[in-house]
């Protein structure tokens, strides 16, 4: 039986270097198989995406010459200036296991956006002279370089700019997804409630609809991470005068810049990070 079993989840092209190496992983606990497998369903997913989130973020700060151009054109603009490497500008932020702990995410996702923010022309000869081609701004030399000028310029408290809206709206978001979530399903037949493609479907949209709701708040954490001016040429102080600043200034559809890329890269994120956790599952062998 045991013999069977073996040949049935084995193929002819089986690489005995490569057995060794799931015989290993499967001498882990379960719950390490269950980590490997979402980390490298998240990678693969995260990855991906990264060039629409870049995007986004560029159209959410209002980035000079990106804020009246389509989502194609504004993917060629940092191709154009950094290379295809440009569009995965600080992708490896979004990927280091220590945005689990909230107290890291916020100087991370601060480091990101900054990062992200800057556009920089390859082509000048001189690295000193490198300037961000929308601010005018000298540009940062890595991300290294980024946390040292943030914490020259403002010490600790600086790494937590917009902690204000990031802090208002894990709540009302988290309660928005998972309340919809369960009144889409209860909709349903009682006897397709328990079923995968409801469940995938009824999260995607819950999921949708919360990030939809609270997107403003997403944009002023963004604004303040660069360093977005009020009307009176000083930081927004709080959420609420920046969210008045926003709408006086650059008008109410600019609370919602990017949201439709929102909409573009969730659907092919899910589907691509549940296709790589099926993969990767098969591949080790992992039990179903």
């Amino acid at each position: 039986m045991g013999n069977e079993s073996y040949e049935i989840g084995s193929s002819i092209d089986d690489d005995p270097y490569e057995d060794e190496h799931v015989q290993v992983v499967h001498s882990l606990p379960y719950y390490c198989m269950e980590l490997i497998t979402a980390g490298a369903s998240t990678t693969i997913s995260k990855t991906t995406v990264t060039p629409l989130e870049r995007i986004k973020i560029l159209l959410q700060t209002r980035a000079e010459g990106f804020h009246l151009i389509g989502v194609y054109a504004s993917l060629k603009k940092p191709v154009k200036n950094e290379g295809l490497r440009g569009l995965y500008k600080a992708n490896g932020l979004v990927l280091l296991p220590v945005q689990q702990h909230f107290c890291a995410l916020i100087p991370l996702d601060l480091v990101r956006t900054k990062y992200a923010y800057q556009v920089v022309n390859r082509h000048q000869s001189f690295v000193d002279n490198h300037r961000c081609i929308h601010s005018g701004l000298p540009a940062y030399r890595g991300i290294k370089d980024i946390f040292k000028t943030i914490y020259k310029q403002g010490g600790m408290s600086g790494l937590y700019q917009g902690v204000g809206p990031t802090l208002g709206g894990i709540l009302p978001y988290n309660v928005l997804k998972f309340y919809s979530n369960e009144e889409l399903k209860r909709w349903a037949p009682k006897e397709d409630q328990s079923s995968i493609a409801l469940n995938l479907s009824s999260g995607a949209l819950a999921a949708l609809f919360g990030q939809t709701v609270m997107y403003p708040l997403d944009v002023v954490r963004r604004q303040m991470h660069v360093d977005i001016l009020n009307q009176k040429g000083v930081r927004y102080r709080n959420t609420i005068e920046a969210l008045k600043c926003i709408v006086h200034n650059q008008g109410w559809r600019q609370l919602y810049a990017g949201l439709c890329i929102n909409y573009i890269k969730d659907v092919p994120s899910l589907a691509i990070g549940l296709t790589a956790l099926d993969v990767v599952s098969q591949r080790l062998h992992f039990p179903q």
